[in-house]
């Protein structure tokens, strides 16, 4: 997919971009020019990311920003197909590290959700998740929140809420 400046874009665990520029640079051995992005996170306007457009692994990590429509039916999605829980932690910890790194919106809404689901499991018996499952937790809602205020229109903080409705709706059905 080609992009223009100006676009926004999901990059990677960056969250939302702004393409800020297309620029051509020369390598520091004058050998070779390339073109490249230039993002800048919405999130971190003084930070600068490049990326090269002849390295499809970093291209591939560009996503357009989801519209309210493709939201919905991943919050839908993720309410009908619930990640299960893995008891084992370093399998547990390996998969939802897999799920951060590739920052797809529904596999995150899963994973929110399972470890939520846990937390309220635990709380009921008087426990606490570890804290490397809440480390992830934070994060995984960070990369949510992140495009979901943005393409919503909405403050980070009613992201939770608006989710929470639409899983309440699919559950109630």
């Amino acid at each position: 997919m080609t992009y223009q400046k100006g676009d926004h874009v999901r990059y990677g665990t960056n969250g939302v971009c702004v393409i800020a520029d297309i620029e051509t640079m020369t390598s520091m051995d004058r050998r070779s020019v390339k073109d490249y992005y230039v993002l800048r996170p919405v999130a971190e306007s003084g930070t600068k990311i490049f990326v090269p457009l002849d390295n499809p692994a970093l291209l591939g990590k560009m996503h357009a920003i989801l519209t309210r429509e493709e939201i919905n039916e991943a919050i839908r999605q993720s309410a009908a197909d619930p990640l299960p829980w893995v008891g084992d932690r370093n399998r547990r910890s390996e998969a939802f590290k897999e799920i951060l790194k590739t920052a797809e919106p529904f596999p995150l809404l899963q994973l929110c959700s399972c470890i939520h689901g846990r937390r309220l499991q635990l709380s009921a018996e008087g426990r606490h998740l570890s804290g490397s499952d809440e480390a992830i937790l934070k994060q995984a809602e960070r990369l949510v929140e992140n495009e979901f205020a943005f393409s919503l229109d909405i403050p980070r903080s009613e992201v939770a809420a608006y989710i929470h409705a639409l899983w309440k709706e699919c559950t109630a059905i």
